[in-house]
Protein backbone atom coordinates (compact mmCIF):
# COMPACT_ATOMS: atom_id res chain seq x y z
CA UNK A 1 0.00 0.00 0.00
CA UNK A 2 1.11 3.52 -0.75
CA UNK A 3 -0.05 6.35 1.52
CA UNK A 4 -1.03 9.59 -0.15
CA UNK A 5 0.81 12.88 0.28
CA UNK A 6 -0.44 15.57 2.67
CA UNK A 7 -3.38 17.52 1.23
CA UNK A 8 -4.94 14.61 -0.62
CA UNK A 9 -8.53 13.65 0.11
CA UNK A 10 -8.85 12.05 3.54
CA UNK A 11 -6.55 9.14 4.24
CA UNK A 12 -5.95 7.98 0.66
CA UNK A 13 -4.13 4.71 0.10
CA UNK A 14 -3.13 3.11 -3.22
CA UNK A 15 -3.09 -0.69 -3.42
CA UNK A 16 -3.25 -3.43 -6.04
CA UNK A 17 -6.76 -4.08 -7.34
CA UNK A 18 -8.33 -7.40 -6.34
CA UNK A 19 -11.14 -9.56 -7.63
CA UNK A 20 -13.43 -8.43 -4.81
CA UNK A 21 -13.13 -4.83 -6.13
CA UNK A 22 -14.97 -5.62 -9.37
CA UNK A 23 -18.44 -4.44 -8.30
CA UNK A 24 -16.98 -1.09 -7.21
CA UNK A 25 -14.89 -0.81 -10.38
CA UNK A 26 -18.06 -1.28 -12.43
CA UNK A 27 -19.68 1.60 -10.51
CA UNK A 28 -16.65 3.80 -11.18
CA UNK A 29 -16.72 2.86 -14.87
CA UNK A 30 -20.39 3.81 -15.14
CA UNK A 31 -19.86 7.16 -13.39
CA UNK A 32 -16.83 8.05 -15.49
CA UNK A 33 -17.60 6.66 -18.93
CA UNK A 34 -21.39 6.25 -19.22
CA UNK A 35 -22.22 4.35 -22.40
CA UNK A 36 -18.56 3.52 -23.06
CA UNK A 37 -17.96 1.89 -19.66
CA UNK A 38 -16.25 -1.48 -19.58
CA UNK A 39 -18.38 -4.52 -18.81
CA UNK A 40 -17.80 -6.88 -15.89
CA UNK A 41 -16.20 -9.40 -18.26
CA UNK A 42 -13.83 -6.76 -19.64
CA UNK A 43 -12.74 -5.72 -16.14
CA UNK A 44 -12.24 -9.34 -15.07
CA UNK A 45 -10.16 -10.00 -18.19
CA UNK A 46 -8.03 -6.92 -17.54
CA UNK A 47 -7.40 -7.79 -13.88
CA UNK A 48 -6.39 -11.34 -14.87
CA UNK A 49 -4.43 -10.36 -17.98
CA UNK A 50 -0.72 -11.07 -18.24
CA UNK A 51 1.57 -8.04 -18.12
CA UNK A 52 -1.18 -5.86 -16.63
CA UNK A 53 -1.12 -4.01 -13.32
CA UNK A 54 -4.23 -2.46 -11.79
CA UNK A 55 -4.40 -0.26 -8.71
CA UNK A 56 -7.18 1.30 -6.67
CA UNK A 57 -7.10 4.39 -4.49
CA UNK A 58 -9.05 4.15 -1.27
CA UNK A 59 -10.30 7.24 0.54
CA UNK A 60 -11.57 6.61 4.04
CA UNK A 61 -11.55 2.87 3.34
CA UNK A 62 -13.73 3.17 0.20
CA UNK A 63 -12.42 2.60 -3.34
CA UNK A 64 -12.61 6.05 -4.96
CA UNK A 65 -10.70 5.39 -8.17
CA UNK A 66 -8.72 2.90 -10.18
CA UNK A 67 -6.27 2.72 -13.03
CA UNK A 68 -4.38 0.12 -15.04
CA UNK A 69 -1.40 -0.29 -17.31
CA UNK A 70 -0.34 -2.88 -19.87
CA UNK A 71 3.40 -3.53 -19.79
CA UNK A 72 4.37 -4.54 -23.32
CA UNK A 73 7.71 -5.58 -24.76
CA UNK A 74 8.92 -2.10 -25.62
CA UNK A 75 6.29 0.29 -24.27
CA UNK A 76 3.54 0.59 -21.70
CA UNK A 77 -0.05 1.57 -22.41
CA UNK A 78 -2.37 3.21 -19.92
CA UNK A 79 -5.53 1.15 -20.20
CA UNK A 80 -7.91 3.20 -18.05
CA UNK A 81 -8.22 5.59 -15.15
CA UNK A 82 -11.43 6.54 -13.36
CA UNK A 83 -11.95 8.67 -10.25
CA UNK A 84 -15.24 9.01 -8.38
CA UNK A 85 -16.73 12.43 -9.26
CA UNK A 86 -17.04 13.50 -5.59
CA UNK A 87 -13.27 13.29 -5.03
CA UNK A 88 -11.92 14.56 -8.35
CA UNK A 89 -9.41 17.42 -8.46
CA UNK A 90 -7.72 16.30 -5.23
CA UNK A 91 -4.62 14.72 -6.76
CA UNK A 92 -5.87 11.12 -6.68
CA UNK A 93 -5.71 10.69 -10.47
CA UNK A 94 -2.17 12.06 -10.48
CA UNK A 95 -1.15 9.62 -7.74
CA UNK A 96 -2.61 6.68 -9.69
CA UNK A 97 -0.87 7.84 -12.87
CA UNK A 98 2.45 8.19 -11.03
CA UNK A 99 2.00 4.63 -9.74
CA UNK A 100 1.44 3.35 -13.30
CA UNK A 101 4.44 5.29 -14.60
CA UNK A 102 6.58 3.78 -11.82
CA UNK A 103 5.45 0.30 -12.97
CA UNK A 104 6.59 1.10 -16.52
CA UNK A 105 9.94 2.41 -15.28
CA UNK A 106 10.48 -0.67 -13.11
CA UNK A 107 9.72 -2.84 -16.16
CA UNK A 108 12.51 -0.99 -18.01
CA UNK A 109 10.18 0.47 -20.63
CA UNK A 110 11.16 3.66 -22.41
CA UNK A 111 7.74 5.06 -23.30
CA UNK A 112 4.11 5.12 -22.18
CA UNK A 113 1.19 5.55 -24.56
CA UNK A 114 -2.45 6.40 -23.94
CA UNK A 115 -5.64 7.50 -25.65
CA UNK A 116 -7.85 10.16 -24.09
CA UNK A 117 -11.17 11.62 -25.21
CA UNK A 118 -10.48 14.85 -27.10
CA UNK A 119 -13.46 16.30 -25.21
CA UNK A 120 -11.85 15.80 -21.76
CA UNK A 121 -9.71 18.87 -20.94
CA UNK A 122 -9.14 17.89 -17.28
CA UNK A 123 -7.66 14.52 -18.27
CA UNK A 124 -5.64 16.04 -21.13
CA UNK A 125 -4.25 18.69 -18.77
CA UNK A 126 -3.28 16.02 -16.20
CA UNK A 127 -1.42 14.01 -18.83
CA UNK A 128 0.36 17.09 -20.19
CA UNK A 129 1.39 18.08 -16.66
CA UNK A 130 3.00 14.63 -16.32
CA UNK A 131 4.99 15.21 -19.53
CA UNK A 132 2.79 13.46 -22.12
CA UNK A 133 2.66 15.00 -25.57
CA UNK A 134 -0.04 14.67 -28.19
CA UNK A 135 1.19 12.65 -31.17
CA UNK A 136 -2.02 11.87 -33.06
CA UNK A 137 -5.78 11.62 -33.18
CA UNK A 138 -8.10 8.66 -33.68
CA UNK A 139 -11.31 9.81 -35.32
CA UNK A 140 -14.54 8.45 -33.79
CA UNK A 141 -12.45 6.12 -31.56
CA UNK A 142 -14.90 5.92 -28.66
CA UNK A 143 -18.07 3.99 -29.39
CA UNK A 144 -20.99 4.39 -29.36
CA UNK A 145 -20.50 8.17 -28.85
CA UNK A 146 -18.17 8.63 -31.81
CA UNK A 147 -15.88 10.97 -29.86
CA UNK A 148 -12.32 11.39 -31.10
CA UNK A 149 -9.34 10.26 -29.04
CA UNK A 150 -6.02 12.02 -28.73
CA UNK A 151 -3.02 9.70 -28.76
CA UNK A 152 -0.39 10.80 -26.25
CA UNK A 153 3.12 9.59 -25.44
CA UNK A 154 5.58 10.05 -22.61
CA UNK A 155 9.27 9.18 -22.93
CA UNK A 156 10.52 7.77 -19.65
CA UNK A 157 14.23 7.53 -20.11
CA UNK A 158 17.01 6.35 -22.35
CA UNK A 159 15.52 5.10 -25.59
CA UNK A 160 16.92 2.26 -27.63
CA UNK A 161 16.76 2.20 -31.42
CA UNK A 162 14.00 -0.40 -31.17
CA UNK A 163 11.78 2.02 -29.22
CA UNK A 164 11.89 4.44 -32.13
CA UNK A 165 11.01 1.63 -34.54
CA UNK A 166 14.33 2.21 -36.28
CA UNK A 167 16.55 -0.60 -37.35
CA UNK A 168 20.30 -0.36 -37.02
CA UNK A 169 22.14 0.22 -40.25
CA UNK A 170 23.74 -2.92 -41.69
Amino acid sequence: MIASPPGAAGSAVIREARGDDIVRLLELEDSAFDEEAWTREMIEDELAGPDRRYFVVEVGGRVAGYAGVFLGLDSAEIMTIAIEPAVRRRGLGRRLMETLLDCARQAGLGQVMLEVAATSPPAINLYKSLGFEEIGRRLRYYQPSGRDALVMRLWLGPVSLNQHNHRPLA
